[in-house]
């Protein structure tokens, strides 16, 4: 299943989407003003792949811990990604 973030949406909160295995695809609006992504908001998730919106600055804590099936995580251009917390992210693609 997937997931549409609508634009005005500007935190995804701790343990959001936690254990939502079914949950295999994250959109977010073209013009969205996400800014944190906060602790365990995917761990244990179904994702596969993520495209991050340029608004996202701060990664917190094992955001996607033990995502086993996520492959990548990208950035869009003009990211204004500043802080990754202790996240599996340097583990995947970026």
């Amino acid at each position: 299943s997937s997931i549409y973030i609508p634009q005005h949406i500007q935190s995804i909160e701790a343990t959001c989407f936690n254990y939502c295995r079914c949950l295999k695809n994250v959109q977010f609006s073209d013009h969205s003003e996400l800014k944190i992504i906060k602790d365990k908001s995917f761990s244990n998730s179904g994702i596969e792949n993520i495209l991050l919106p340029s608004s996202v600055s701060i990664i917190k804590k094992k955001c996607f811990y033990n995502c086993n099936r996520l492959k990548n995580v990208d950035l869009c251009q003009n990211s204004k990604l500043m802080k990754v917390l202790h996240s599996k992210i340097h583990l995947l693609k970026v």
